[in-house]
């Protein structure tokens, strides 16, 4: 009878994505309720979803690749993710004021009523 021992980097790995996902989701839902227009609430979770999927893909890659490619993967993760907040901040702030002004023009088309 072959024993079969558990393969802890294995374990490590999906213990490390669970807990990647299970902060996503709660920072996600946390942005998710402070933003006020709804493309920026769009534009979030589309972020947040990306974002999540790209720090799993890497934990992932740093588990389970061989020992070179996995660090060709943390070089392009340590490039791609600061790459990418600075090209949604002022998307972000873009959004954010669009939802502003469309508020603003709502409230000035609105009927009074007094």
């Amino acid at each position: 009878m072959e024993v079969h021992s558990i393969n802890w980097r294995v374990v490590a790995g999906l213990l490390l994505g669970l807990f990647v996902l299970a902060i996503s989701v709660a920072a996600g839902r946390s942005s998710v309720a402070r933003a006020e227009g709804r493309r920026e609430k769009a534009f979030i979770r589309r972020a947040g979803f990306f974002t999540a999927g790209l720090v799993l893909v890497f934990i992932l890659c740093l588990f389970y690749l061989p020992s070179p490619y996995k660090w060709f993967t943390t070089v392009n993760f340590l490039l791609l993710v600061p790459l990418s907040i600075r090209r949604w901040s002022p998307r972000l702030l873009l959004l954010q004021r669009a939802d502003e002004r469309e508020k603003r023009s709502e409230l000035l088309n609105s009927p009074k009523s007094s």
